[in-house]
């Protein structure tokens, strides 16, 4: 039992306004997968740049300057002690927050994949109605569009 003209061109017309809104929702995916892919990156150039400046007070010795002192003088000033304890609190909620942001992104990819899998099903879809709406192959090659 085939279905009237005027049912096959308002599913046609649905799947075309689906097949739209997957494509709106893939490219806010790639959008927000870009965006995390460079806020990870900008994080871990902030955490490198963090450890490898050595924004010590004038006067205090840097912690690679204190680490290469001779082993005799193990004694720790308390500023560059409190300095390392921040440093090492900043470096683990960085590391946590790029660890969180990772796992978005890793799920926002999958959502985008699984988003590419129902555009590609709603295409072979419209090819479908087209060709029992039109009974041809589908629009015309090259065209990519349906008239």
């Amino acid at each position: 039992e085939g279905l009237s003209r005027e049912e096959l061109l308002r599913i046609l017309s649905q799947r075309e306004a689906e097949l739209e809104l997957s494509r709106e929702e893939r490219r806010d995916k790639d959008a927000a997968i870009s965006f995390l892919k460079t806020r990870i990156v900008t994080m871990q150039n902030q955490s490198r740049a963090s450890s490898d400046r050595g924004d010590e007070p004038p006067g205090q010795p840097s912690l690679a300057e204190w680490a290469a002192a001779p082993s005799g003088d193990l004694r720790r000033p308390a500023e560059v002690s409190d300095r390392e304890l921040r440093l090492e609190a900043e470096l683990r909620r960085q590391q946590e927050q790029n660890r969180r942001l990772q796992v978005q992104l890793e799920r926002t990819h999958a959502e985008a994949e699984a988003l590419g899998a129902r555009l590609q099903e709603a295409n072979h879809e419209i090819a479908l109605l087209w060709r029992e709406l039109h009974g041809r192959e589908g629009p015309a090659a090259g065209s990519g569009t349906i008239p």
